[in-house]
């Protein structure tokens, strides 16, 4: 196990989250990894999408060794409900689960582990996904 492929494997995220038509044309904050700042240095209010923290433990299998990647991404947003951002959560779980490009490595496994919605301050709305990457030597 290695956390060689870490960087890579957010790199790979972000371009999939980027390149999907439905989060391009509704998170229109963008896709980031760490939280817009709006007017005045205020927090953004989206709607954008958030690649979170991650915990990378050791996975392997027979004579395979890789490493389970656990990783966040949220969609938030000011928004009077939860409906135009659980829209873009949907299309964010499409790309996570999909095919994604890793130097170096192939993902062996993609799976989503769940998700929670909370209401922030100030009429924000946060939408936080949970996934499981299993990635590998190439």
């Amino acid at each position: 196990m290695s956390y060689a492929f870490a960087g890579a494997a957010q790199a790979a995220l972000h371009a999939a989250l980027t390149a999907h038509p439905e989060i391009a044309a509704l998170a229109t904050g963008g896709v980031h990894d760490e939280p817009p700042q709006g007017a005045a240095g205020r927090a953004a209010t989206g709607p954008y999408v958030l690649i979170g923290d991650e915990a990378v433990s050791p996975w392997g299998a027979g004579d395979l060794a890789g490493a389970a990647h656990a990783v966040e991404i949220a969609v938030v947003g000011a928004a009077l409900g939860f409906a135009a951002l659980k829209r873009i959560a949907a299309a964010v779980s499409d790309a996570a689960l999909g095919p994604l490009s890793i130097q170096g490595a192939r993902v062996v496994s993609a799976r989503f582990l769940g998700a929670r919605t909370r209401r922030g301050r100030e009429g924000m709305r946060r939408i936080d996904l949970r996934f499981r990457l299993i990635v590998e030597p190439a």
